[in-house]
């Protein structure tokens, strides 16, 4: 991956992963991070987090992730595409190209617009 993505994911380098199993304070730090900088930078990072989930948002992927859960609704597609992100840029690729399929067994609540404080809601 090229150095485009590069801010967001040295800006995802700071989750606390002393706090696993509460991805609010998981992602407290890059939320305060974020909380300092000008509005450029917010927005940017909520762009590239766009662009990225974007970029695992194809059908070959909903179908692996709906193989693994029939019952999969767009909240948990969106969930387990942010598992993506938050482990990272290589697992990243490796999602991507539809090598790493146990990412659709794993959910993770980084917002979309996290930077901006905005909430997604959950599935009923």
């Amino acid at each position: 991956m090229n150095g485009r993505y590069d801010f967001f994911w040295n800006t995802m380098e700071l989750c606390n992963w002393d706090k696993a199993g509460n991805d609010d304070k998981v992602l407290k730090p890059v939320l305060q991070y974020l909380s300092q900088q000008d509005d450029a930078a917010i927005f940017e990072f909520d762009d590239l987090m766009s662009e990225l989930l974007y970029g695992l948002d194809t059908k070959k992927l909903a179908g692996q992730c709906r193989k693994v859960d029939p019952k999969m609704c767009d909240d948990t597609f969106l969930y387990s595409r942010c598992a993506a992100l938050i482990n990272g840029p290589a697992y990243y690729e490796k999602v991507k190209q539809g090598k790493e399929k146990n990412v659709w067994t794993m959910e993770f609540a980084l917002r979309p617009h996290a930077g901006l404080g905005a909430e997604t809601p959950r599935c009923g």
